[in-house]
């Protein structure tokens, strides 16, 4: 399989897509530039979008032991040893919402703090919140674009999802 990156900027921020993501992490090493600087693993997401055009997306606990609490994210989370981001995100979307998630196509790749978000997305016409368990977090719930922007986000999830309407509408 051929290789290729590109590289986009949108505002301040970096992301890359890549088409070399299906090999899983080997040991010792990370994915992409800077992805070890604190020594944590890459991490994956997911925006499923919905009929309306709207993405889904995760209140996580309001827990002031964890990174961003009371906060919106995306679903999904740490990719583990000797898996592909790919086969995190359906583990992930599997374990926080009950979604099986069958394909999802890979978007792009948002560093933060020294580590990697593969993130993916799906469009899924037929679902419904009222389809969907969530298991971790407090709750989830589609958002417009401009719903996005007025939320207390997460780390960089108000970055992606604008970089994610900005690609696909």
């Amino acid at each position: 399989m051929p290789i290729f990156l590109v590289v986009f900027r949108v505002s301040i921020f970096e992301f890359r897509i890549s088409g070399a993501l299906d090999a899983p992490l080997p040991d010792g090493l990370s994915f992409g530039p800077g992805s070890d600087m604190k020594g944590e693993r890459p991490k994956c997401g997911l925006l499923i979008e919905n009929r309306e055009g709207k993405v889904l997306l995760q209140l996580r606990d309001n827990d002031p032991a964890i990174r961003y609490p009371n906060m919106w994210g995306t679903f999904g989370g740490q990719v583990e040893e000797g898996e592909t981001p790919e086969e995190a995100i359906v583990r992930e979307l599997d374990e926080e919402l009950g979604y099986r998630l069958s394909s999802a196509e890979y978007f792009g790749n948002f560093p933060l703090d020294g580590y990697d978000i593969y993130m993916y997305r799906k469009i899924d016409l037929a679902l419904a919140l009222e389809d969907l368990t969530v298991m971790e977090g407090q709750e989830g719930r589609f958002f417009s674009l401009e719903e996005v922007k007025t939320i207390d986000c997460a780390a960089n999830c108000r970055e992606i999802v604008i970089a994610y309407y900005q690609m696909f509408h």
